[in-house]
């Protein structure tokens, strides 16, 4: 049973304009799900309705940012790096430089002259990754270099730059 009244493609735009539409919409159908508060109906197609969603969650983020925040074992330095999400794969924009990781400043510089002012963060799940991306990568000679979910001080950080961090979910 669709629940949806439109193309996959125009599910996608409204979770692009709406960027916590996805995380809330599947929140929702999970919760109730376990409740067991769904008709037989709509409960049977719950699956196909989650994986639709993924789906269209995918178009929409396709080609957006993502900033993480990056240890870096070699130069002991923390900060970010940037990558922009291209056929369902993190393609990196800022990475590290010879002295380490980027800068909020950096980062926010890079997308201000691309009109760019919302980029996503995601936790890095430890097995599998997100969209080719590691959690931790091998740095060469017993160096880590580490990614994870931008924190609390780097979002105000990069609030204070206009540029709002949106959390996703893997």
């Amino acid at each position: 049973m669709d629940i949806f009244n439109c193309t996959k493609e125009e599910l996608a735009k409204h979770l692009a304009e709406d960027t916590d539409l996805y995380n809330q919409s599947t929140d929702l159908i999970r919760k109730l799900k376990r409740k067991g508060v769904l008709s037989p109906e709509i409960d049977g197609s719950l699956e196909e309705t989650l994986s639709l969603l993924e789906e269209a969650n995918k178009i929409a983020t396709d080609s957006k940012y993502f900033v993480f925040n990056t240890d870096d074992t070699y130069t002991e330095s923390e900060g970010y790096t940037l990558y922009q999400k291209v056929n369902g794969e993190l393609v990196q924009s800022l990475g590290l430089t010879e002295h380490g990781p980027r800068t909020v400043r950096e980062i926010a510089d890079f997308l201000k002259k691309r009109n760019i002012k919302e980029v996503f963060t995601v936790n890095i799940p430890y097995e599998g990754g997100y969209c080719g991306l590691d959690k931790d990568e091998d740095g060469g000679d017993d160096d880590v270099i580490s990614h994870s979910i931008v924190d609390n001080q780097g979002i105000k950080d990069f609030e204070k730059k206009d540029i709002k961090i949106i959390f996703l979910k893997p």
